[in-house]
């Protein structure tokens, strides 16, 4: 079929490949402007500094608790601080990831 020649697969490769980086930069850019929601203040005034115990216990249960996100804001914030792009590079690390695995089923 002509799908499967290797010109249409490259071509198709260079698209993912661009949308996915665009993606990831237009991310990245509003992740280090926009201002923190409600939801993302909570965690981090109200989780990410409580011990690992209680966040993965639910000491303080609400529904606003994500444990693995919670878990990845406190390390991301004793490595790198507390801006808003460091407390949201879980998420953007996550999104390669994502991107990553996707292109992987388009081909």
């Amino acid at each position: 079929m002509w799908y499967n020649h290797p010109a249409i697969k490259k071509l198709n490769t260079f698209f993912i490949l661009a949308i996915s980086l665009f993606i990831l930069f237009y991310v990245t850019y509003k992740a280090s402007l926009t201002s923190f929601t409600h939801d993302e203040s909570y965690t981090y005034l109200h989780y990410v500094h409580q011990p690992v115990k209680d966040i993965i216990t639910y000491k303080d249960p609400f529904t606003n608790n994500h444990i693995l996100n919670t878990l990845l804001m406190k390390v991301s914030e004793k490595a790198f601080g507390n801006s808003e792009i460091v407390l949201r590079l879980p998420n953007i690390l996550s999104l390669v990831i994502y991107l990553r695995n996707k292109s992987k089923f388009c081909h």
